[in-house]
């Protein structure tokens, strides 16, 4: 897991009219569970349902929705290290954006909690027209300690670590 965590590193901020985005999904279930069908329900513990908080984020920030995707971050958006309005003002000049998310990682433990790596891939075009690429991961938390709230048993982003596609290392041949 990343200890770093950049939400929307320079990514810049929805435009007044944004353009359609998409979501691609994985071409195959994670390997530590089955894909849900449509009489198999979500289990709201596994990665799938770390991986549907993901695409509800970027659906809310696609769509200007700025603070249903802030409490998306544990503590109610505060782990994003960014006060509401700082998340909303980093949103600014983005006309478009699109996530790719990849399949995720294990589910981990560790003292009451469970973690998952979600790698993602994002695709943001300004309002000026410029393309903008990042590509990382973020870590999603839930808690499982008893006595712990409902909104603390849900999937949370807990940390991003995201940087521009053109600095993501080059794959070796």
């Amino acid at each position: 897991m990343s200890s770093s965590h950049n939400p929307n590193p320079s990514l810049p901020s929805a435009a007044e009219n944004p353009s359609p985005t998409s979501f691609p999904t994985p071409a195959s279930p994670s390997l530590n569970e089955a894909a849900p069908t449509p009489t198999t329900p979500l289990d709201e513990t596994g990665p799938a349902a770390a991986v549907a908080v993901l695409r509800a984020y970027y659906d809310a920030i696609a769509a200007r929705r700025y603070e249903e995707a802030y409490r998306l971050w544990s503590d109610a958006g505060r782990a994003s290290g960014q006060t509401l309005e700082q998340f909303r003002d980093g949103y600014a000049e983005t006309a478009q954006v699109e996530a790719t998310i990849d399949p995720p990682g294990l589910v981990e433990g560790a003292m009451g909690s469970r973690f998952v790596d979600v790698p993602v891939t994002v695709r943001a075009r300004t309002r000026r027209g410029e393309s903008q690429c990042f590509t990382g991961s973020y870590t999603l938390r839930r808690s499982e300690v008893d006595g712990a709230g409902e909104e603390q048993r849900r999937w949370r982003i807990y940390n991003a670590s995201m940087r521009n596609c053109s600095a993501a290392p080059s794959p070796t041949t």
